[in-house]
């Protein structure tokens, strides 16, 4: 059988409150009894100053001879101290990064925490440490595109006048393209005009012109050519033509003409007659024309009429007729016995003629003296020589 006892100390007993031993029943049958509960003992001490928890517990004196069992908790537990215990902060865990501040290059993104694992509450300490790290990120280098340094300076102008051409370059070196960065845009030559003034131009002479007229026409003279200082025109300082612009040379060297010159008339010859009508001649020389001078213009000899004192007896002497242009002649002149017929042609075209009575030596004269510009003389001694020159 159970026996159950009480500890009636405050604070804990020693030993059990309960024990159990051996009984021989009886033989006969003992009334039921039913299990019955003991007052409840002291609270025992609160397991924490808050939020605790403390018990009690009562003894059951168990059912005999087929009672019923006792009814209720045996121990009985209640809250105590505080309410509520502080609770300390705790950090969520990191979440997600943020986005990198760059592409590349090196940049920082951050990830945060959040004290609410728990949240501080009821005085508890905040969390330790902090809400935010940052870590870097994207530390590859960045394309870097080119970029141009500046213009340098000019090449020499190719031309020093006239208007030429020069350049200036650039290197795609500020920066220079790296990473996969784009070459620089542009051109990295230019060419600009330079020394566009204009070029001294030198003066040049145009070819001679045509000579002026020759000062003479004969004998030596002087004929000037001319050219211009215009083959080009100096100009813009350019220097002027070298030389000189007139030109003298000889002209017309040739002799000029002389023409034939007629000397002073001679005396008259004496009259051809000493009696009756009679004729006399005077002459004149030529000097002959040079180098295509005109002849001597004008008879070489004169003849005219003399008359004497009247002879007593008529000559007889060679018939000289009178013609006219028309060779229509009239023979009716009987020249003295002394004298004979001239007949002198007046032009080498046709046959001009005219008739005189001369003394032969006079007419063998002016056969000397005359030539083929100024006719010809033939001296006739008798009328057959007359006729066969008339032809009648």
């Amino acid at each position: 059988m159970v026996s159950h006892r009480t500890c009636s100390h405050h604070g804990s007993c020693d030993g059990s409150s309960s024990k159990t031993s051996h009984c021989h029943p009886r033989p006969h049958t003992c009334p039921p009894v039913d299990g019955h509960l003991t007052a409840w003992g002291h609270w025992g001490s609160c397991s924490a100053t808050c939020e605790g928890t403390r018990t009690r517990t009562r003894v059951c004196h168990p059912p005999e001879h087929g009672g019923a069992p006792c009814g209720g908790s045996i121990v009985e537990t209640s809250g105590c101290g505080a309410s509520h215990c502080p609770v300390n902060g705790g950090w969520s865990g990191w979440n997600h990064p943020s986005a990198c501040s760059v592409t590349c290059g090196g940049g920082v993104r951050t990830r945060t925490r959040t004290c609410n694992h728990p949240t501080p509450a009821y005085g508890g300490l905040q969390c330790p440490g902090v809400s935010h790290m940052s870590e870097h990120c994207n530390e590859n280098h960045c394309p870097v595109d080119g970029g141009w340094s500046g213009w340098n300076h000019p090449s020499a102008c190719s031309v020093t006048c006239g208007g030429g051409v020069r350049t200036r370059t650039r290197t795609c070196n500020h920066p220079t393209p790296a990473y996969g960065g784009h070459q620089c845009r542009g051109e990295s030559h230019m060419s600009e005009h330079c020394n566009g003034n204009h070029c001294p131009v030198n003066g040049g002479w145009s070819g001679w012109n045509h000579p002026s007229a020759c000062s003479v026409t004969c004998g030596g003279g002087v004929r000037t050519r001319t050219r211009t200082c215009n083959h080009p025109t100096p100009a813009y300082g350019g220097l002027q033509c070298r030389g000189e612009s007139h030109m003298s040379e000889h002209c017309n060297g040739n002799p000029c003409p002389v023409n034939g010159v007629l000397l002073a008339w001679g005396d008259w010859s004496p009259c051809s007659v000493t009696c009756g009508s009679g004729s006399r001649v005077r002459s004149r020389a030529c000097i002959p024309p040079k180098y295509g001078g005109l002849n001597c213009t004008g008879p070489l000899f004169e003849i005219n009429n003399c008359i004497q004192v009247p002879c007593q007896t008529p000559p007889a002497g060679v018939a000289c007729p009178s013609c006219t242009e028309h060779i229509e002649c009239t023979w009716n002149t009987t020249c003295h016995v002394s004298d004979i017929c001239m007949v002198r042609s007046l032009s080498i075209t046709g046959f001009k003629f005219t008739t005189h009575c001369i003394m032969k030596d006079d007419c063998l004269l002016l056969k000397m003296l005359a030539n083929k510009t100024h006719g010809e003389v033939f001296c006739c001694p008798d009328e057959n020589c007359v006729r066969a020159l008339i032809v009648q």
